[in-house]
């Protein structure tokens, strides 16, 4: 023996492919990056990691000596449920509008004497029509003028 090694193999660095982005994020870096470097994934319009309207809209995932990705929490990007929280009221019924819809991502359909209005947030809301309560008294007949391209709260 000549204290010399038999068959050395060089070292290669560890690299983890980073995924090509869906509709649901982006990502800070292409391609693949080297060990222990973090990967920002960024939720698209539509999209938070907890599927809420102000869910966080970030994480990010490590290059691992394993060649993968880390796990991590969140973990992903998941389609907002605008209805989550009931924006048309007690008085419509809310219908999501779909996949990646960004905000206000939503339609109302108001019951029988209720209206869609604006809510101050971009959506709308259900609220009273103008004509409740009989506004025109006996005899009168109320009609709503905002439903036919008149202001808010005409009749």
């Amino acid at each position: 023996a000549d204290g010399a090694y038999a068959n050395k193999q060089d070292c290669k660095l560890v690299t983890c492919p980073v995924p090509a982005s869906p509709k649901s994020h982006s990502t800070d870096k292409t391609g693949s990056v080297e060990y222990d470097t973090a990967v920002v994934f960024t939720c698209s319009a539509g999209y938070s990691t907890d599927g809420t309207p102000i869910g966080a809209m970030t994480f990010s995932k490590q290059c691992e000596a394993s060649g993968s990705l880390s796990r991590s929490s969140p973990g992903s990007c998941v389609d907002i449920d605008f209805c989550y929280d009931s924006p048309c009221g007690a008085s419509g019924i809310c219908t999501d509008s779909g996949a990646g819809v960004p905000a206000p991502g939503y339609t109302c359909a108001c019951f029988e004497g209720f209206e869609e209005k604006p809510n101050g947030l971009g959506g709308t809301t259900c609220s009273e029509d103008d004509c409740a309560g009989d506004p025109c008294g006996v005899g009168g007949t109320c009609t709503d003028l905002s439903k036919v391209g008149g202001g808010e709260g005409a009749y």
